[in-house]
């Protein structure tokens, strides 16, 4: 089964590469792999997941990352998040892939090598190495921080050359199968390819122009195939072996399944690859959880059955000692006269006479007897009614651990029932399984902070300055109402009035929504103040002496001020078999989805937070909807809170 990529695999996944897209975030699964959230202008994101040393391709799959980032995911995060994606390139005909992106700190490289070991680098414009995944040194080249990347030694690309220049290479390397294979790049698979399409015999020593031009002609065919793909993916039974960006002559007859996209066909085969993995491992940890948890069973069990034994005993021999109390204190002080002037020999010579004694120890002070068909110690240093009253103790000490460990024997059989109720749930969550995106069209405002107000109104707000300008010049409408929080840091917020008077409780609900996206939820403020004006008092253009900056604007003529809490509910409306997360006040978003969780200013981090909102949104949900919230992914989640930290105070049930 086809585990990397080749360069011309390379070539045809990188054409399929759009512009005009964001980089969100940068997660780091696992030391080799990069998972990198791109999202789009009409909203649709996907992953693009790279396995250094091994492909690259986008994904519709959301491999769970570590709670904790690597450090190069956090430098990456520090420069990439939001940058935008101005190119996707590959290098020379080499297993390097580049995204150039722009940023607000200028122009960066990220940097692919999936070739041999693999590895990742944020480069900067002058080409120094601002972040690496794994610190190399090679006889060409250092990849180490604050270095100037180099290139490894680049081959000859095979559809930049000439007929004359093909002979010349294939003359001097043995065979064209191994020409094209080896210095050439294509590797074995596109080498055998190449020399189907041409008819050139593939072991050929020395090769004539004429058979040159052939193989030139068979290479300019397959290169076209990469800008034009009819990607398959290749079975051998029902197992897939093989995918390809366009049908070799190599598979004629074999069972093929098309895609539209040569990254759809890597996504499915790779990420099946993955989830097939992922899930004997899910299998594996199931039945190893299971198999724990009935072992600590039957311990508990083989407990409660040893700590009956110890009530039933303990009691018997009491009562035995009681029942034959003359002869055993006899026992017992004969035994105790004779151990003060007689031999240990001596003493054990005398109690064989003794039909209940089984055996004497000296050092332990003890003598073993069998009275009432119980075979049982008795300690010489104390009475016989001392000995009866130990083994009562024993008894009523075993009766208080036997109810406990019958309360603990309930709780795992609790756990049992509750772990098989589950399934493989907690075992896929501890695994990390992939996780398809739920993709729809979003709404023009979801590309904003949004909420419906509990008056079924639209309220939107900007994310950054440049949203805020969007918000107002190609949103705001005459009898609308506009937001702004009374401080710096703050963004625009406009209600839709859609024609009707806005309600007071709107007003109030919109006034929340534009504090707590402020930066008072950063300072852990309890309250603030906001006003809102109608359209017209907005403005952009300034009086003589004044200026105004991107996202920000003048406000002209009186303000109305609500004194508004600093505080958000987080909910789930299912639409379509898909998931819309809505933050807002707590009355809007019950009105607008039935659940919510109630979140306020805290120390807890993003990720964490959106974990956990997430679980505790799936408690509150239909049965019917769990599986569509299942895959819900956090990025959603992180999306609609507001920045900086937080806390959850408490949820309800619908």
């Amino acid at each position: 089964m086809k585990t990397d990529m080749s360069s011309f695999d390379i070539l045809a996944v990188v054409t399929e590469f759009k512009g005009d897209v964001r980089i969100k975030k940068v997660y780091q699964p696992s030391p080799g792999q990069l998972r990198v959230l791109l999202r789009y202008r009409d909203g649709s994101a996907k992953n693009l997941i790279v396995e250094v040393g091994k492909n690259i391709y986008l994904s519709d799959y959301a491999v769970p990352s570590p709670r904790k980032p690597s450090n190069f995911a956090m430098t990456l995060r520090k420069y990439l998040s939001n940058a935008v994606v101005t190119g996707v390139q590959q290098v020379g005909f080499d297993r390097i892939v580049e995204l150039t992106v722009e940023t607000g700190e200028g122009e960066f490289k990220l940097v692919f090598e999936l070739f041999g070991e693999g590895n990742s680098l944020l480069i900067d414009s002058e080409r120094i190495i601002r972040a690496v995944m794994k610190r190399r040194r090679f006889k060409h080249r250092e990849l180490i921080g604050k270095n100037v990347y180099e290139y490894p030694p680049q081959r000859t690309n095979p559809f930049e050359i000439d007929a004359a220049e093909l002979k010349e290479i294939v003359d001097g390397y043995g065979s064209l199968v191994k020409a094209l294979a080896g210095p050439l790049g294509l590797g074995g698979q596109y080498g055998e390819e190449i020399c189907l399409r041409s008819g050139v015999d593939k072991n050929v020593s020395t090769l004539s122009l004429e058979d040159a031009a052939r193989v030139i002609s068979a290479l300019d065919e397959l290169k076209k195939g990469a800008f034009n793909p009819s990607p398959v993916i290749i079975f051998d039974g029902a197992e897939p072996v093989d995918v390809t960006p366009v049908r070799l002559q190599s598979y004629e007859g074999r069972a093929a399944k098309e895609f539209p996209s040569f990254s759809a066909a890597l996504d499915e085969f790779f990420t099946v690859r993955v989830m097939d993995d992922a899930l004997e491992k899910v299998e594996s940890r199931y039945r190893e959880g299971l198999t724990s948890i009935n072992m600590r069973l039957r311990e508990q069990a083989r407990a409660i059955k040893r700590f009956n034994q110890s009530i039933r005993d303990g009691k018997r021999i009491g009562d035995i000692i009681y029942a034959n109390f003359s002869d055993v204190e006899t026992l017992i002080d004969t035994v105790s006269k004779a151990r003060k002037n007689m031999s240990v020999g001596e003493i054990k010579k005398q109690l064989k006479a003794a039909p209940a004694v089984q055996g004497y120890n000296s050092k332990e002070g003890v003598v073993t007897v069998l009275i009432g068909g119980m075979k049982f110690k008795l300690d010489l240093n104390v009475s016989a009614s001392k000995n009866a009253d130990s083994y009562y103790s024993k008894s009523k000490k075993a009766r208080v651990k036997l109810k406990g460990a019958r309360g603990a024997a309930e709780k795992t059989k609790a756990q049992i029932r509750d772990y098989v109720k589950k399934g493989r749930t907690a075992a896929e969550k501890d695994v990390g399984m992939p996780v398809k995106r739920v993709v729809r069209k979003l709404k023009w405002y979801e590309r904003f902070r949004w909420f419906m107000s509990s008056d079924g109104l639209l309220v939107v707000g900007g994310r950054d300055a440049t949203s805020n300008e969007t918000i107002v010049k190609r949103h705001m409408e005459k009898g609308d109402v506009f937001f702004h929080a009374d401080i710096h840091g703050a963004p625009a917020v406009v209600v839709k009035a859609e024609g009707q008077a806005v309600p007071e409780q709107t007003l109030e609900e919109a006034a929340q929504f534009a504090a707590s996206n402020s930066i008072a939820w950063r300072s852990d403020a309890a309250f603030l103040d906001v006003y809102w004006v109608n359209p017209e008092q907005v403005s952009k253009t300034p009086q003589s002496g004044e200026y105004v900056g991107k996202g920000a604007f003048i406000i002209r003529g009186k303000r109305n001020f609500i004194r508004s809490k600093v505080a958000l509910s987080v909910g789930v409306k299912i639409c379509e078999d898909a998931v819309q997360v809505m933050a807002g006040p707590e009355i809007a978003v019950q009105a607008y989805a039935g659940n919510r969780v109630n979140i306020i200013p805290g120390r807890m981090k993003s990720k964490e937070a959106a974990l956990k909102i997430k679980e505790m949104l799936l408690e509150q949900v239909s049965d019917a909807d769990q599986a569509v919230v299942k895959k819900l992914n956090i990025d959603d989640i992180q999306r609609a809170l507001p920045t900086g930290g937080y806390a959850i105070v408490r949820s309800k049930k619908r």
